[in-house]
């Protein structure tokens, strides 16, 4: 079996891509290199861009519409040209969409830092995510904690109901075991 970077200039050499298929390359024609790269580098890389996006909005923006904000995650394309970057913001749905206008207009100021940090040959382009993730666990477990109250209500109501029903006499007769 032929290791993973022959695979990958063997399959440059005979497909041509466009968009997201790939069509075989046309006989005497060139084709352009298709992104081959390994997926531990791109997380490491992206795990970069999370950090230096974390610290230059905690640290170094001077915003006063950028607050309250968390990087969570960070996805980079297969060839690197474009990132993007998942917050969590706290707060209503207003501050936000303020807070999300804020860091697109810091995008540059980021973008430079992470170019400053990365140095690759092309510094991707950011694009800030409002990240859901956090806003729906928090719902999930609201829902869990108001299941588990209201599974507690009905054993202490079932609870209380077998007390009484041992409390009253039974009649002449019908005691377990007979019958």
């Amino acid at each position: 079996m032929p290791s993973r970077g022959r695979a990958c200039r063997l399959r440059n050499r005979n497909l041509i891509r466009f968009g997201s298929g790939a069509v075989p390359r046309p006989p005497g024609g060139i084709s352009p290199p298709v992104a081959c790269m390994k997926p531990y580098r791109l997380a490491r890389i992206a795990e970069a861009i999370r950090e230096v996006a974390s610290e230059t909005i905690l640290f170094k923006l001077n915003d006063p519409r950028v607050k309250n904000v968390t990087v969570t995650r960070a996805e980079i394309s297969p060839d690197l040209q474009h990132a993007k970057v998942y917050v969590s913001i706290m707060g209503t749905p207003k501050e936000q969409n303020l807070v999300l206008h804020g860091l697109r207009q810091a995008t540059g100021f980021v973008q430079r830092k992470i170019g400053d940090r990365l140095q690759i040959r092309y510094t991707p382009t950011v694009q800030f995510v409002i990240d859901k993730g956090v806003k729906n666990s928090l719902e999930v477990t609201r829902l869990l904690n108001e299941a588990k109250a209201a599974g507690s209500a009905a054993e202490s109501s079932q609870a209380e109901e077998t007390a009484e029903a041992a409390d009253r006499p039974s009649p002449a007769g019908e005691g377990p075991g007979e019958g």
